[in-house]
Formats: C-alpha cells, sequence, structure tokens
C-alpha cells in the first residue's frame, strides 16, 4: 500500500511508486546468461565464463551457451569463503 507521502511525490516528480525487495525479484529473471551474471557480480564475462568452466560458480550448459540460477548465484554469494593455507600468516 502507497502511503500519502509516497504518492504525492509520485504525483509531484512523476517517479515510480517505491518497490519492495519481493516485488524487484518477481520481475527479475531467474535464469541469468553469462553477460547477465558479470553485471550483477560486477565482473568481466571472461571472468564468469573461467569460473563456470572450473565449476567456481553455479552453473549448467544449455547447448553451447552458460545458464545460471539466480537463487543458485545468491546462495553461493551467502556462503562463507573457504580459508585455505594460502591465506594463513606465517
Amino acid at each position: 500500500m502507497i502511503c500519502r507521502t509516497q504518492q504525492a511525490a509520485i504525483q509531484h516528480n512523476k517517479t515510480k511508486p517505491f518497490t519492495t525487495k519481493e516485488e524487484r525479484r518477481m520481475t527479475e529473471p531467474e535464469v541469468l546468461t553469462v553477460e547477465q551474471v558479470a553485471e550483477y557480480l560486477q565482473i568481466p564475462v571472461q571472468t564468469v565464463r573461467q569460473h563456470l568452466r572450473n565449476r567456481e560458480l553455479p552453473g549448467r550448459k544449455v547447448g553451447k551457451t552458460w545458464r545460471v540460477l539466480r537463487s543458485e548465484l545468491e546462495a553461493w554469494l551467502r556462503q562463507p569463503e573457504p580459508v585455505g593455507d594460502e591465506d594463513a600468516a606465517p
């Protein structure tokens, strides 16, 4: 529900109404291309492809192209990053 303040701002500024996180998720695609993943993660497309080939990112090949489920990508991002020996201080 839009409150009066938001309604006034919309009328005055002719802007879109504020959206909730759930409303934004409903308008965003669930299946992402390599380019969309790169934009989402803010890294180069080639880096995304390399991580997909090395199974470092969740994804599946569909024909000759990669596809990534947004929900799997978000779950992957929430996981704690493993700490290896190379990260340990001497």
